[in-house]
């Protein structure tokens, strides 16, 4: 492309700060007067809207179109406020001063591709479907790496959509800790992460719609998160507005397995709250398997039992080999475990309601 034809194109693309050119026909226009025409470059479409000079009205454009009195005109920066196939622009454009000599007419042209660009509004769209394709890609990961899937918590899909909506309103430095939120939220987990994505501008060329965790960039913290084999569920949205949008994704830790040996005669407190968890009770399904014969007891507190025997007691079972109950179970609480007449082996599961 040689230096003529390039500087053509500069000129085009910067059709909404430079974009004016000059007509020299003058018909129908008094000498005293001046016309100024607005309009999108490739469909001669009419723009229409309030226009000012720096900062100084000039008044409303009709079919496109304002005419002045010559006195009124200078250089300077003409502003044109208007809207567009519903959306609301403001544009700017360069009115120099050898474009006032000798005509009685200037037209100001914006490219059809800047004025689709600056007038997009990305609110309507179905952020709901892109959210829903981004969980599933991240599926997709963790079971290509044999990462069993995670479980689609709508909880985690409220918190990070009102993530998504603060990113948008206080801008992408903004941080909150998952934590913070999980706990303005009453949100339970032993552990949790999220990730999130800012979309930048996006031009009228690509299809929001095509967005899925394959082209995200995903930084190193990212992949962890996603790749965490601890995380078992989570939720994602997507917010847009204008021309950007926030993709957030928070993931929860909640269930916990664990596994002990218990000698003939012997018992144990295993805590299935732990004290430092911020959220002050949650309903948890505990359920205990036993190679041998057991009595299992859910306790308030680990002093609730003298030397094996449970002093008092929120559930529990006699002489069993499992035990499967869910209860409201608050910090500080335990599993009294005691093996009776034989050495065995047992493994424990909590799920915690998110």
């Amino acid at each position: 492309m040689n230096k003529k034809w390039l500087l053509i194109y500069l000129l085009i693309s910067l059709a909404f700060i430079f974009g004016c050119t000059t007509i020299p026909n003058n018909q129908n226009i008094d000498k005293n007067e001046f016309r100024l025409v607005f309009y999108v470059n490739e469909t001669e479409e009419k723009l229409n809207g309030a226009v000012y000079l720096n900062e100084e009205f000039l008044g409303n454009t009709i079919d496109g179109e304002l005419i002045i009195s010559k006195e009124e005109i200078y250089p300077g920066t003409i502003y044109l406020n208007g809207t567009y196939n519903g959306t609301n622009f403001n544009f700017e454009f360069i009115l120099k001063k050898d474009a006032l000599m000798n005509n009685n007419i200037v037209r100001f042209y914006i490219t059809k591709r800047d004025i689709d660009a600056l007038t997009m509004d990305l609110s309507g769209i179905n952020t709901d479907a892109i959210a829903r394709r981004i969980f599933n890609g991240i599926n997709i990961k963790r079971e290509e790496v044999g990462i069993k899937k995670l479980k689609w918590e709508p909880k985690l899909a409220e918190t990070a959509k009102k993530y998504a909506e603060e990113l948008a309103r206080m801008g992408v430095g903004y941080e909150h800790d998952v934590a913070d939120r999980f706990i303005e939220n009453d949100v339970f987990s032993l552990s949790n992460g999220y990730i999130y994505y800012y979309t930048g501008e996006i031009s009228p060329e690509m299809d929001i719609n095509s967005i899925n965790i394959n082209n995200i960039p995903l930084t190193t913290s990212m992949k962890n998160i996603i790749l965490n084999k601890y995380f078992d569920v989570a939720g994602s949205a997507v917010y847009c507005k204008k021309r950007e949008c926030f993709l957030v994704v928070d993931f929860a830790q909640t269930e916990y397995s664990f596994s002990r040996e218990l000698d003939e005669d012997f018992c144990a407190f295993s805590s299935i709250r732990w004290d430092n968890l911020p959220i002050d009770s949650v309903n948890t399904e505990i359920i205990v398997n036993s190679t041998g014969k057991i009595d299992v007891y859910i306790l308030a507190d680990k002093d609730d039992y003298s030397p094996c025997k449970p002093k008092k007691y929120l559930h529990g079972d006699d002489n069993v080999n499992f035990y499967q109950t869910t209860l409201d179970i608050k910090k500080g609480s335990g599993l009294f475990l005691y093996a009776r007449n034989e050495d065995v082996n047992i493994s424990v599961k909590l799920k915690y309601e998110v």
